[in-house]
């Protein structure tokens, strides 16, 4: 079950800052509008009261900004939901999401869905936000396929991990060749993969708000055994679970929930990492705990980077993944020295 009870007040703090910032969030960008106003716009839009706000603000708001907001939030819950699962799957607190090769695959996708043209859609769902969840599904599964998967129980970490980072080359080398190719495409490309909610649309906050939701769930309702799993292959069959199908079921889990993520906002590193390693400082190892809590400061950290993405060079905007890598570089550093001095005692 959801543990947002009094024992997880990580959780419970971080959840009530998440409607806090977004309304803050909402008051910063281009256009020059306060929290008061953007915080009546929202109010006059769900019909609560009529302040007659313009409509230009009111566009602004609604249609630019809260979209963008909302979908830095899933994508933030999302990456460091995923991320708090790897963790606990390969037994190593410096594992995120990205380890099988899932940036490839849908930088892969959208590249090629750049170079044939994105101005149709699949449905609500634009051809570059459907070939990218393609292309990571794609690649998870090739991953899969090539290390044997589970096969042999956690023990076969490494040959995931080998493969992963094996198809992530390919793939790397393929872009760089279609981008050789298409060089006038190349700028957009590179946008894509640096990570941004420019082009965010209420389709596509739909669309990820229904993927993570449900993926987050579910990888929530089987949190103890996400705590079994992470003892080790032996223990966990000792406690009855069978590390071989829990561990394909949260990786695959996990990957849907990532792949969702990636492509309706490109590249978005370091979430993923840095949310649950923090977090785990405050809640323990227990995952009924973690994974809320990681889920709110996902959403909580991604919706601040948002707002540096907006501000800090307006009316220039800088790409959030950007932000992230920025944050998440040195703290990955210090990361490696806390742990090399760990083995070194």
């Amino acid at each position: 079950m959801l543990s947002f009870r009094k024992s997880n007040p990580a959780a419970v703090l971080l959840t009530l800052l998440i409607p806090v910032i977004i309304f803050v969030s909402a008051a910063f960008g281009a256009a020059d509008i306060s929290f008061i106003t953007a915080v009546k716009a929202v109010i006059e839009h769900i019909g609560l009261a009529d302040y007659d706000i313009s409509e230009p603000v009111k566009l602004i708001i609604m249609n630019i900004r809260l979209p963008r907001i909302l979908l830095s939030a899933i994508a933030g819950a999302g990456l460091a939901t995923a991320g708090a699962v790897f963790q606990a799957v390969f037994q190593n607190q410096l594992a995120e999401p990205y380890l099988l090769g899932i940036s490839s695959g849908a930088s892969l996708g959208a590249t090629i869905a750049i170079i044939i043209g994105s101005g149709f859609l699949l449905g609500s769902v634009g051809s570059v936000t459907f070939f990218a969840f393609a292309g990571s599904l794609l690649t998870v599964f090739l991953v899969l396929a090539i290390s044997g998967g589970f096969s042999k129980g956690t023990g076969n970490l490494g040959n995931l991990l080998l493969g992963g980072i094996a198809v992530g080359y390919i793939f790397q080398a393929i872009i760089s060749f279609l981008m050789m190719l298409n060089q006038d495409k190349m700028e957009t490309i590179v946008f894509w993969m640096m990570g941004s909610f420019t082009f965010t649309t209420w389709e596509k906050v739909i669309t990820a708000a229904m993927v993570v939701t449900v993926c987050t769930v579910i990888i929530n309702i089987n949190a103890s055994k996400l705590n079994i799993l992470s003892l080790g292959s032996e223990e966990a069959h000792s406690l009855g679970v069978n590390p071989q199908r829990a561990g394909i079921f949260f990786l695959i889990v996990s990957c849907m929930l990532t792949a969702a993520v990636v492509s309706a906002s490109g590249i978005i590193g370091f979430v993923g990492l840095i949310v649950p390693h923090l977090l785990r400082v405050f809640t323990g190892p227990d995952h009924r705990k973690l994974l809320p809590a990681s889920a709110a400061g996902g959403a909580c950290l991604l919706m601040l980077a948002d707002i540096a993405a907006r501000s800090m060079m307006a009316p220039k905007e800088i790409p959030v993944g950007v932000i992230t890598a920025f944050i998440g570089g040195p703290f990955f550093l210090i990361m490696l020295r806390r742990r090399r001095k760990g083995a070194m005692r």
